[in-house]
């Protein structure tokens, strides 16, 4: 506990130092070679920025700071100006902000955005979690693609409209429905 405190604020420090400074080179080097069509390139370009902006800073401050000892640790905390702790951490926490944003760019259309607006009225304002949101979408696009539970017969028939489907479905012509 002597050591943990003071190592886990260095690494986090370091940690946000890398996620601006390092990975997005790795991030721009995967861009250009998404847009050249090089899947490998964009694997390669994954693997090293996660090794050179994660593994190998965390794996070096952990490592060294167990060599030099909770007091050294605790004496280079305490030269780093609070102003540049703080700034990190909320540099850091926009980050999944951000990519949120761009994934929303890509992902979001007139044909959807009703289900995002649902889901964050659900969550925000009717206090669900974020896995009873999910549970709900999951449910929501179930229903709404006519999966069925019975006979593995979709809800919606999609054969022609005879007597017999008619006296299966209860006598319910669904193509003549409004829903």
């Amino acid at each position: 506990m002597t050591l943990g405190i003071p190592i886990a604020s260095l690494v986090l420090v370091i940690k946000n130092l890398c996620f601006l400074f390092i990975l997005p080179y790795f991030v721009h080097r995967a861009d250009q070679y998404a847009e050249a069509g090089d899947g490998s390139g964009v694997s390669r370009m994954n693997v090293l920025g996660g090794f050179f902006s994660i593994n190998l800073p965390i794996g070096l401050v952990v490592g060294i700071s167990y060599v030099l000892g909770s007091p050294v640790i605790k004496a280079i905390l305490a030269v780093i100006p609070q102003f540049i702790i703080k700034g990190l951490g909320i540099a850091t926490g926009l980050l999944p902000a951000y990519g949120f944003a761009l994934l929303m760019k890509m992902m979001i259309n007139k044909k959807n955005v009703t289900f995002f607006i649902i889901g964050f009225a659900l969550a925000v304002y009717l206090k669900i979690s974020v896995t009873g949101v999910a549970i709900f979408g999951a449910c929501l696009a179930l229903i709404l693609t006519g999966y069925s539970a019975f006979n593995g017969k979709p809800i919606v028939s999609t054969t022609a409209n005879t007597a017999e489907t008619k006296a299966e479905d209860g006598g319910i012509d669904y193509e003549d429905e409004e829903f």
